[in-house]
Parts: structure tokens; C-alpha cells; sequence
């Protein structure tokens, strides 16, 4: 998994954000051509990106083993394999990210 991800991603359970990332072990990988710099959070600083973050050394690595976790509800994700395991989004979060003009589920 990619720090990147963690300037996307809410809490599937409460739609808490930042998620925090803890690192258990990492592996260096080529980055991808085509990037943009984080527009919320910067995993790799754990904060606000800032004026030059370090996106080139922060897309060169992966996460392979590590766990995310809500500050806001507590629930805990774990990064296996470089793949994070989330469950389906609630049904608040979904109507929320839905907006209250979508109809159905």
C-alpha cells in the first residue's frame, strides 16, 4: 500500500479523518510516473502537506505490513501483504459520501 492512499481514505466505520498509519515493514519500489502531490494529509510527514513535501521519497516506498487505525472510533486496519483490509462503508457513511440527493441504498 501506498502512503498516498492515506490522503483518500475515511474511516468505512465513523468516516473519521486522518486515519493514522503505523509501519511495520516497508520495501522500496519505483514510483509511478505520473503523481500528484497529497492535497489534505501527508502520510509520510503525518501532518498538512507543506510547501515542498517529500513526495519522491514518499512513492518510492511501499508498505507491506502495518495496520491503520481511526482516532476518532478506534477501529484498527491491517495492511497484509501491502494490501489494506477494509470492511463495506456503513450505511451513514455511504449516505454521506452519496449525498442527500441520491436515492436507492
Amino acid at each position: 500500500m501506498r502512503r498516498r492512499l492515506m490522503d483518500k481514505l475515511i474511516c468505512p466505520l465513523c468516516g473519521g479523518f486522518p486515519l493514522s498509519l503505523s509501519v511495520d515493514l516497508e520495501e522500496r519500489v519505483d514510483p509511478p510516473r505520473d503523481w500528484r502531490p497529497c492535497e489534505r494529509y501527508c502520510a509520510f510527514l503525518d501532518s498538512e502537506p507543506g510547501p515542498s513535501p517529500p513526495c519522491g521519497e514518499c512513492l518510492s516506498r511501499e508498505v507491506v505490513e502495518g495496520r491503520v487505525a481511526c482516532p476518532r472510533c478506534g477501529a484498527v486496519f491491517w495492511i497484509e501483504g501491502g494490501v489494506l483490509s477494509l470492511p463495506p462503508a456503513s450505511d451513514k457513511i455511504l449516505k454521506w459520501f452519496r449525498g442527500p440527493e441520491s436515492a436507492g441504498p
